[in-house]
């Protein structure tokens, strides 16, 4: 088995909408929290300009695991969407109305740079804890907001990075030398990133941002402060679910999914 068999489709239904049952690789879910399912990986490459770059074919059905939270008719979780697959700085109006501050909020809506990134978090409260992270928006160039992928990338230690056993190695293998690049400048650095919408109620975790997290003891982690939901980026695990598939739906349109998806969250 290879990483293409991720997303294998089993459909369930024959008229109308259709309940898929999908697989994928995630950022871990750790024993306690209300989500249910880990956060769905999206493969990355580095141009030769240094821009970080989503891959959206890595896998078989791969554009179907970010698929939930309403997202199921969002234009970028089609193949034909016409945009790039640049990663972008991104952090939602009412975060940054809030006061919200991180290393990464100076470069909002520009392109996502390796060299931006420092080794570790800029902050003395996250000292000890190993990498620096960024929130970024995905294949969602002219969309609606409600259809936008947001996504977190982290920086790490190559050494950090492990696999559960419920991903075989050759898939690990390949996701290890194909998904994560190194750092061009610091190749013991790795780049990594995942879909950030929480697989509980649909918030937006952050990496190295929520004082919470450390007060909570889960500084290392991507944390939801709506539940306290906890994912370690730097353990990836296979996750069964599933989505729904819209008749009507296509790269073309504009407006979000179908509200709500199955198998977990809202």
């Amino acid at each position: 088995m290879t990483a293409a068999g991720f997303g294998m489709l089993q459909p369930v239904s024959d008229v109308g909408v259709e309940i898929v049952n999908i697989s994928y690789p995630g950022m871990r879910v750790l024993p306690g929290s209300p989500a249910p399912y880990g956060l769905p990986l999206i493969p990355l490459e580095i141009t030769d300009d240094g821009i970080l770059r989503g891959r959206p074919d890595a896998a078989e059905d791969q554009l179907k695991w970010y698929k939930y939270c309403s997202h199921e008719r969002a234009p970028g979780t089609f193949q034909g969407f016409e945009s790039d697959n640049v990663l972008r700085y991104d952090v939602s109006e009412e975060k940054v109305a809030k006061g919200f501050d991180a290393w990464f909020t100076e470069h909002i809506d520009e392109e996502v740079h390796y060299s931006d990134f420092p080794k570790d978090t800029p902050d003395e409260q996250w000292e000890g804890y190993p990498g620096s992270g960024a929130a970024f928006r995905w294949r969602s160039e002219g969309v609606e907001p409600e259809s936008k992928i947001s996504g977190i990338i982290v920086r790490a230690p190559k050494e950090e990075l492990g696999f559960m056993s419920t991903v075989p190695t050759p898939i690990a293998d390949e996701i290890r030398e194909g998904w994560f690049p190194e750092h061009p400048d610091d190749p013991d650095d790795i780049f990594m990133a995942c879909c950030s919408f929480c697989t509980h109620f649909c918030c937006v975790p952050d990496f190295h941002t929520a004082e919470l997290a450390i007060s909570s003891g889960y500084g290392d982690t991507i944390f939801c402060t709506c539940h306290l939901s906890r994912y370690d980026p730097f353990q990836i695990e296979t996750y069964n679910r599933t989505i729904f598939e819209y008749p009507d739906a296509g790269p073309g349109g504009g407006g979000g999914g179908g509200g709500g998806e199955g198998g977990g969250g809202h």
